[in-house]
């Protein structure tokens, strides 16, 4: 099945098929900050290993500060031998770069507030103060580690002023930083803000930026790709969204989505994609939507009756991308809005066939079973309907 991506065209300049885009997983950091979830260092181990094996560029560990625990499983992380490169997180603090540092990681991330709402309320400070402590810690953490890979975060970018952005940018940049992490910090960007606050930074101040957007309006995803539109070329990502409040980028539908709606092609191992999401969110004590994108048990059930008619003729009609590409099966469910086509098929599957004539008498029986039920039938139920029908011709 060969399907391409949206037909109509881009209106925009885009930089997205000109960058190599990277990927920063924050599961075992991000992820396990959802409120109520934590992770046994097992399962992190397992959640990295599986991560690695995905395609991921890098991994963000955790917060050695957080204590011994912590500490001990991201020193563990850093030397695992991973593909990917280990980061750790950490707070413009002295002390808690050091110990970062410590565990061997091969990056690092430092945060600050950097919208006044922020910086007055959390930290009662002023801008100088951020931007000189910015450029102390970064300093700090080179002298201590010359080759660690630097990311500055920008907590509440979107809420930032944007010249403030472009000159903590540059102080960053300046210090030995790599990267500015964008950091839509309660979800409040739109796809097309995002593009220009992403193109300013980057036009301002040439540094690469790492988006990292929250989904509290539904927009983490549709942002993520309107700032790579923009020139960004780091996206981070958590498994099944799994993040604060209504979670983050997707890693399994944004990997999905700039190959099938933006055209960019990503190598992933998605075939592991429905299997991590299900060890996640049952590792997080929590059970996967029905309807989630991607991976959702629903999403590749079909049962109104055009649709299955058109999939049946040809897939492309009503399916994406194969259920095989992410570790998943389609599947036809009969239930009230079924068409005859979709009988047909089922009870082929099942090695009970039936004539056409057969399943225009099975549809008002399975119609009105399935409205008595409330629900789609068993393959059992259907079966049994299926022996109460002769052909009339016969």
């Amino acid at each position: 099945m060969d399907i391409a991506a949206s037909a109509w065209p881009l209106s925009i300049e885009s930089s997205l098929q000109d960058n190599r885009i990277r990927f920063v997983d924050t599961t075992l950091r991000d992820g396990e900050q959802t409120a109520g979830v934590v992770f046994s260092n097992e399962e992190k181990l397992h959640i990295a290993r599986e991560l690695d094996m995905v395609g991921i560029d890098r991994i963000e560990a955790g917060v050695a500060a957080m204590g011994q625990d912590e500490f001990d499983f991201i020193e563990r992380l850093a030397h695992e031998g991973l593909h990917a490169s280990v980061l750790g997180w950490s707070r413009a603090v002295d002390e808690d770069i050091s110990v970062t540092l410590a565990t061997g990681v091969q990056a690092l991330n430092i945060s600050l507030p950097t919208s006044d709402l922020h910086i007055k309320a959390k930290l009662g400070r002023d801008r100088p103060w951020v931007l000189d402590r910015i450029a102390h810690s970064i300093s700090y953490a080179k002298s201590l580690d010359p080759g660690v890979s630097i990311c500055a975060a920008a907590e509440d970018s979107s809420r930032t002023d944007p010249a403030f952005l472009v000159e903590y940018a540059r102080k960053a940049q300046d210090a030995g930083a790599e990267i500015l992490r964008f950091s839509d910090t309660l979800g409040v960007m739109d796809p097309f803000r995002t593009y220009e606050a992403v193109k300013m930074v980057i036009e301002e101040t040439g540094i690469a930026v790492e988006l990292h957007m929250h989904n509290d309006f539904g927009l983490a995803t549709a942002n993520a790709i309107a700032g790579l539109h923009a020139g960004a070329t780091w996206v981070d990502t958590s498994i099944g969204g799994l993040s604060d409040r209504a979670g983050g980028i997707a890693l399994e539908q944004i990997s999905l989505a700039l190959e099938y709606v933006a055209g960019y092609v990503v190598a992933h191992d998605r075939s592991r994609f429905t299997a991590l999401v299900n060890y996640v969110y049952a590792a997080a004590g929590r059970s996967v939507p029905e309807g989630q994108p991607i991976v959702g048990a629903s999403v590749f059930s079909h049962e109104a009756g055009i649709h299955v008619d058109g999939i049946l003729k040809d897939p492309a009609t009503y399916i994406t991308f194969p259920a095989s590409q992410v570790g998943a099966h389609e599947t036809l469910v009969v239930g009230k809005h079924s068409g005859t086509a979709g009988i047909r098929a089922k009870l082929a599957q099942l090695g009970q066939p039936v004539t056409d004539a057969q399943s225009h008498a099975l549809l008002p029986l399975v119609r009105k079973k399935a409205m008595q039920q409330k629900r789609a039938l068993t393959d059992e139920e259907l079966l049994g309907l299926r022996h109460h029908v002769t052909d009339p011709e016969e």
